[in-house]
């Protein structure tokens, strides 16, 4: 295995940033009982489909994280 050139840089890329949301939102939705009875387990699986989506989506677009 091979790290990106930029590796200490990656917390810009969109993708990490997008996987970082995830990753929040399902230590809430585990953590918190509150946020478990607002969102149905239905909205939450689609939620997290589209998110994890977007993580591959972000990957494959070139992103220019030295402009930033």
């Amino acid at each position: 295995m091979k790290l990106i050139d930029n590796w200490t840089k990656a917390w810009k890329f969109t993708s990490v940033q997008t996987a970082l949301i995830i990753a929040v939102v399902s230590a809430l939705y585990a953590a918190w009982p509150a946020f478990m009875s607002t969102v149905s387990p239905f909205w939450y699986s689609v939620g997290m489909i589209v998110l994890s989506l977007t993580v591959v989506v972000m990957r494959l677009i070139q992103q220019n994280i030295e402009q930033q």
